[in-house]
């Protein structure tokens, strides 16, 4: 009978720890971040139409056109080179939540605009989020920006 009751204290002494230890495993994933994971590099969506009027956009447009629609959260881009090569918005969002990413187009100019949705939260002590952005050619298998394609920032309350 005692080995019985050793062998259940046993199991309980295992058990425990590898139930609390999946606990918080669980824990940590649900309070993750799932707009920071959506971030990095990202593919625009081929769209019919142009941005709405209230869009804040870079002004040069040797390579393409980047905009920021603060509501909604839109990101819009337009490769405006028919040299074959993608083009992307890179942007970086400050404020009560830092994150970065680009979000390029590899389909060339015939497309028209094409766009992407965010989300980005508020900030808890009521200070605008700013989003900044440029439009510039991109290789998108490495993943690098090339530098002197790039327009000039453009920044946005978000």
């Amino acid at each position: 009978m005692n080995t019985l009751s050793g062998q259940s204290r046993m199991r309980k002494r295992v058990l425990r720890p590898l139930v609390a230890g999946a606990a918080v495993m669980a824990g940590l994933a649900l309070t993750a971040g799932p707009a920071s994971a959506a971030d990095g590099w990202q593919s625009t969506n081929d769209v019919a139409g142009d941005p709405p009027s209230e869009v804040v956009c870079t002004s040069d447009m040797r390579i393409g056109r980047a905009c920021f629609q603060p509501y909604g959260e839109w990101l819009w881009l337009k490769d405006s080179k028919t040299n074959g090569e993608p083009v992307a918005m890179e942007w970086k969002l400050f404020a009560g939540q830092d994150r970065e990413g680009v979000a390029y187009w590899a389909g060339g100019s015939a497309a028209g605009w094409t766009n992407l949705n965010k989300s980005f939260p508020d900030t808890d002590d009521g200070t605008p989020n700013i989003v900044s952005f440029r439009v510039c050619e991109v290789d998108v298998p490495s993943q690098t920006i090339v530098e002197d394609t790039c327009s000039a920032r453009v920044s946005s309350i978000a």
